[in-house]
């Protein structure tokens, strides 16, 4: 049998919400101009990130990263960068219909596939690339319940932090900022994920408001992992207080609320999505 080595990627799978509807909305020439320099910028920042784009399909963009020790580290900037990409062009091309994009949401997975020769294994190979987009891609489908731009699975943090020792941490865009959201179980899958929102760099925050309530709302996640609803509520009262924005904070508060009024006593702290 023939040797094979495991090789560790990070996916990022990214969906720019209703960009398709620019198409419809403004067929004139200078609309695909500008739509091509916003692809020609995302495939730019890919590229200096050592992405490579796996699939495109209409709004959504699959990503892999190879990069030995930085991949989950490129996969992180590289969603940044794009967040920001989008909303240059939104400020710099005022002249398409507002809300005709509707904002970007992006899931990102880190884990491993077998590097082989064999017919057999390649199969296999395959299985374990469609088994790591399909975690992606489950990430990705829950932006919008959870109301937030980038969500990443504990293994790429645990990769980022992992390998901290071979940034240089004084670059600001080294910097990662983000914070646990959630512990999911999926279907049929034997173990659950948690979930980290993605909050930028600090070179680059994406969530600002999010970053200046981030010690409050992690108190409040402390208090409900330790099941003191009570507690955690006033904490993400407090969170809510600084960032009215944060549809995270106020979906804990609904859960503590539920718990503490007896409306869900047996809710489970993890959920089932």
């Amino acid at each position: 049998m023939e040797n094979h080595t495991t090789e560790e990627l990070t996916i990022l799978l990214c969906d720019v919400r209703n960009l398709m509807g620019l198409f419809e909305a403004d067929t004139a020439p200078e609309a695909f101009q500008s739509l091509n320099r916003l692809f020609a910028q995302i495939n730019q920042i890919l590229t200096q990130q050592h992405g490579s784009i796996h699939k495109s399909s209409g709004e959504r963009i699959l990503v892999t990263f190879k990069r030995r020790k930085f991949h989950a580290v490129d996969a992180i900037k590289a969603a940044i960068q794009m967040r920001y990409s989008l909303q240059e062009f939104s400020q710099n091309y005022p002249d398409f219909p507002p809300d005709t994009i509707t904002g970007i949401g992006m899931g990102i997975h880190t884990g491993c596939r077998a590097r082989s020769i064999l017919s057999f294994e390649d199969r296999l190979n395959s299985l374990a690339i469609d088994n790591l987009v399909h975690t992606a891609s489950r990430i990705e489908s829950l932006i919008e319940f959870y109301g937030c731009i980038a969500l990443a699975s504990e293994t790429t943090i645990a990769h980022i932090r992992s390998h901290q020792s071979s940034l240089n941490l004084q670059e600001p865009s080294n910097q990662f900022l983000y914070r646990w959201v959630d512990s999911l179980a999926p279907r049929g899958k034997q173990k659950g994920i948690e979930l980290y929102e993605i909050l930028g760099s600090q070179a680059y925050p994406i969530e600002s408001g999010k970053v200046r309530s981030r010690s409050i709302f992690q108190r409040g996640i402390e208090a409900w992992q330790q099941r003191n609803p009570s507690l955690a509520l006033n904490y993400f009262q407090q969170a809510i207080a600084q960032t009215p924005e944060d549809t995270i904070a106020k979906l804990y508060i609904k859960r503590c609320q539920n718990i503490l009024t007896s409306l869900a006593p047996q809710s489970p702290l993890y959920s089932t999505l």
